[in-house]
């Protein structure tokens, strides 16, 4: 339905005010009915002995029992009646039926009248009021006052009954409908109008974190979701049902969308590294494909130390292609969220010496001294033994490779109280700027710069960023401000 507001404390508003015009509308009736009934009972209760009165009054009327065709009878009724034009008079046998009246009898619609509210009001006078239908008028119930004449208790020998019309004029009328419906308008506005503003203004406190919660969802569907500080927040003891959720779902929009941004960014840095890697992929075969060809054209022309350098050449771009894509895969399941740490307790000291010593006749045939800092005691962490094997072995096979200058690498070990601090350093003119400044704000790598993937050093870094992501730790760029590299990670001696 388009008529109805879209808010939330909208509709709630219109439905107060439409149960309040419900209430409003019960009222009017419930005072309407009240108000007829307690004019009835005060008319009947004042008129309950008029009846005896009047009998007592006129011997007549005493006398004239069982005489229907008395003409004094029917004179005295008619002088009642002109007497006292808001009440018809009759006289009743035992059984309800009209003897006289205060109309000529022709002039009546019923001649005779029910008598069990005619008893009823004999035997009790306090369960006010009870209505008889008027012979000349048997469509409206009126009240009444009643007397038994002669005969014996319970069964008096005739009734005689007086029916109260009541003020009939035009001006009775308009007081009858206007007083009422005007002092319960006013009752109405007094209490109705008051209220339905005191529940618009508790719908709207109430409704406070309903409203936050539509913010959260607009800033979430905009992804402009920003921490406020705002005052300090209370307990969730301290707070509503509805504030506590309107906290929780703040809580859950925030991460939502946190990882939307994280996944917009992998999503560009993954597009990025397939672009870089694609181009670098390229290289390779393109060599081999020349080498290929040229020994197929030229299989004839060429000797046969020129088609061992050709198929050499092809075989050096082939494991070069063959590593690049391990390397790829390799870091494919690592970024795949099934994949599983195998944590043991194992000695990195004792790790850090082993891959010293397989890296050690390497660095030696570059003329580079690979050495071991740190203290002689082992140092236990909890982690996966074969991956932090693989993060030394890229870091120190990137150090060899890419540092150049350098004539020495350190790998460095430091005892803390929760976790131990291993770091590869060298002596030489240090890493590309651009990767620097991608380390030191903790972005993952891309392979962007020049000869980064040919040489396997961009892809080799993310790779050890994703393993040391994964065992809750970063690579961090130590800036010592003399030459070479020092790049520095931690593992944690406990489960975590």
């Amino acid at each position: 339905m388009r008529w109805l507001p879209r808010s939330l404390f909208g509709r709630l508003v219109l439905t107060q005010i439409a149960y309040g015009l419900v209430v409003a509308l019960s009222f009017l009736v419930i005072l309407e009915l009240t108000h007829t009934r307690f004019h009835l009972e005060a008319s009947q209760r004042q008129g309950l002995d008029w009846a005896r009165e009047i009998v007592s009054e006129h011997a007549a009327l005493a006398a004239a029992v069982g005489s229907r065709a008395d003409s004094r009878v029917q004179d005295l009724l008619a002088q009642l009646g002109k007497a006292n034009p808001s009440a018809n008079f009759y006289l009743l046998d035992r059984s309800g039926r009209t003897l006289a009246a205060s109309l000529p009898l022709a002039r009546l619609k019923a001649t005779t009248v029910d008598l069990a509210p005619v008893r009823a009001l004999l035997e009790n006078r306090k369960r006010l009021p009870l209505l008889v239908r008027d012979p000349a008028q048997p469509d409206t119930p009126r009240v009444f006052s009643v007397t038994p004449i002669g005969g014996r208790p319970p069964e008096p020998a005739a009734y005689f009954l007086m029916v109260l019309l009541g003020p009939s004029t035009d001006a009775y009328l308009v007081a009858h409908s206007s007083y009422p419906l005007s002092d319960a308008l006013i009752m109405v506005t007094g209490v109705m109008v008051p209220a339905l503003a005191a529940a618009v203004i508790l719908l709207f406190l109430v409704l406070r974190p309903i409203r936050a919660i539509r913010r959260t969802i607009e800033a979430v569907e905009r992804e402009q979701l920003a921490e406020s500080p705002g005052p300090a927040p209370r307990s969730l003891e301290d707070v509503s049902e509805l504030e506590q959720l309107s906290r929780h779902f703040d809580e859950m929009a925030g991460r939502v969308v946190e990882l939307l941004r994280r996944l917009r960014d992998d999503d560009r840095k993954m597009r990025e590294m397939f672009a870089n890697v694609s181009h670098d992929l390229r290289t390779p075969l393109a060599v081999i494909q020349g080498c290929l060809e040229t020994l197929v054209l030229k299989e004839n022309s060429l000797s046969p130390g020129q088609a061992r350098q050709l198929l050499a050449a092809a075989a050096a771009q082939t494991r070069s292609l063959t590593q690049l894509v391990e390397t790829i895969f390799e870091l494919s399941k690592l970024q795949s969220p099934e994949y599983r740490l195998h944590r043991e307790v194992f000695s990195v000291t004792e790790l850090v010496h082993e891959v010293a010593a397989k890296f050690s006749v390497r660095a030696e045939r570059r003329g580079i001294t690979l050495r071991v800092i740190g203290e002689d005691k082992h140092i236990h962490v909890h982690a996966d033994v074969l991956l932090v094997e693989r993060v030394l072995d890229n870091l120190i096979d990137n150090a060899i490779k890419h540092a150049q200058g350098a004539t020495k690498i350190y790998l460095i070990t430091r005892d803390m109280p929760d976790r131990a601090e291993i770091a590869v350093s060298d002596d030489g003119d240090g890493l590309p700027a651009e990767v620097q400044e991608q380390l030191s704000r903790d972005d993952s790598l891309s392979p962007r710069y020049a000869g980064a993937t040919e040489k396997g050093m961009g892809l080799g870094l993310s790779i050890v960023r994703r393993i040391l992501e994964l065992h809750g730790s970063r690579l961090e760029l130590v800036r010592t401000g003399i030459a070479g590299t020092k790049l520095r990670f931690a593992l944690f001696k406990q489960p975590d």
